[in-house]
């Protein structure tokens, strides 16, 4: 048996239990799913449907486990260049993805974002901001009556093309421009009450 999970931005992890009579770790054709499997992560029990397939809460696994805090990892500020990164992720889909968070109890949303990745613009740092400050406005009308303040903490770290990887031999922009492009995001986050911004180091 193999169990398959996805989550991204996702208010529940999903996945299937199958029959992986191949032992390639994928569900292919003909591989059936496997019903009435007990699938459980700490804090939450369920059993797999009659295809194999199951559903976890994360949001409210967090919750009941004390956390506080929700991380979003876009890396990308717009949804162009997300695209090309092979991100299926909308810029409404990571807002819905905060507010839901932060409606339930969390204080704390964590967004990671890479400056310098291919074919970056100015206008997608500038994405960055604009994506951060909408999920901050969401947040803020979410927040359940007499919860504390809403944080949402930025962090950027600088894009290197790792070998054996899609990316490998894309061209990266100058430590000179990175730099640019990162107080450009700053000076942009800055006015923004109630966000962090943890600028990254180009030592």
């Amino acid at each position: 048996l193999f169990s398959g999970m996805q989550v991204a931005c996702a208010a529940n992890i999903s996945g299937v239990v199958f029959e992986d009579t191949n032992r390639n770790r994928k569900l292919d054709p003909g591989e059936r799913g496997v019903p009435g499997v007990i699938v459980s992560n700490q804090q939450e029990t369920v059993t797999t449907n009659r295809r194999g397939r199951y559903r976890l809460p994360v949001l409210d696994l967090l919750v009941a486990s004390g956390q506080q805090s929700v991380t979003i990892a876009p890396e990308a500020g717009s949804e162009r260049l997300r695209r090309h990164l092979g991100k299926k992720l909308t810029d409404e889909r990571i807002v819905e993805f905060a507010a839901d968070a932060v409606g339930r109890g969390l204080t704390d949303v964590r967004m990671y974002f890479m400056i310098g990745l291919p074919t970056e613009e100015p206008g997608d740092v500038d994405a960055i901001a604009d994506r951060v400050e909408s999920v901050r406005d969401a947040a803020v009308r979410a927040r359940p009556e007499g919860a504390g303040a809403v944080t949402v903490s930025v962090n950027a770290s600088v894009f290197a093309p790792k070998p054996g990887t899609p990316l490998a031999g894309a061209e990266t922009p100058s430590a000179r421009e990175v730099r640019s492009r990162l107080e450009r995001l700053r000076s942009r986050l800055g006015p923004i009450d109630g966000v962090a911004f943890r600028m990254p180091s180009l030592d």
